[in-house]
């Protein structure tokens, strides 16, 4: 009993030991999903709208795009915002032939809150059930005096946002482990 008691307790102390080839294979595995998680962001963006009422009554619209639904990544800033408006566009069903009409792919409605500046325009993606709604609060903020608003537009909630919360939260919780794993390790050494 005594030698299966000691055997049990030197597998359990390898098996926690903490190596630097393991931390290297963990941080490998947590840039993969992470690396996934930017990818996605680019492809469905979440962007952050910032209105400001400048002097003489003009409105500066300052437009980031924003990684893992909270890093700005792109910016951009519209100097003279004049108005507001909505575009949405659906791409015509694909129908290969010899097949069943009912079978069609139909693309999901993309929706664009627009806003223009002396004859330019700029389109932010967002989703068509929010476009209007965001329309809406974007043209009260023009006619009223409201110093700042802060609008979050989703491209598309689906994939914008749960795909990526669920491909980045494993990489968070791996370097959460790492992070504890290497601290431990420290300690161990100092």
């Amino acid at each position: 009993m005594d030698v299966r008691r000691r055997v049990l307790k030197t597998n359990h102390r390898s098996a926690r030991r903490v190596t630097r080839s393991g931390l290297a294979v963990s941080l490998g595995v947590a840039t993969v999903f992470l690396g996934f998680g930017a990818f996605v962001s680019v492809l469905a963006p979440v962007h952050e709208l910032t209105l400001r009422h400048q002097v003489r009554q003009e409105v500066r619209a300052d437009i980031s795009q924003l990684l893992w639904l909270v890093v700005p990544m792109r910016r951009e800033t519209v100097a003279r915002v004049t108005g507001v408006s909505v575009r949405t566009y659906q791409a015509p069903p694909s129908l290969e032939p010899d097949r069943n009409p009912a079978d069609a792919v139909r693309p999901e409605l993309q929706g664009f809150l627009v806003l223009e500046s002396d004859g330019s325009h700029v389109d932010i993606p967002a989703s068509p059930s929010d476009v209007y709604s965001l329309e809406r609060a974007a043209r009260d903020f023009l006619a009223s005096q409201e110093p700042v608003l802060r609008l979050r537009i989703v491209s598309n909630w689906k994939v914008g946002v749960v795909m990526v919360v669920l491909v980045i939260l494993p990489g968070l919780l791996i370097l959460i482990g790492v992070a504890r794993d290497a601290a431990s390790w420290r300690r161990r050494r100092g």
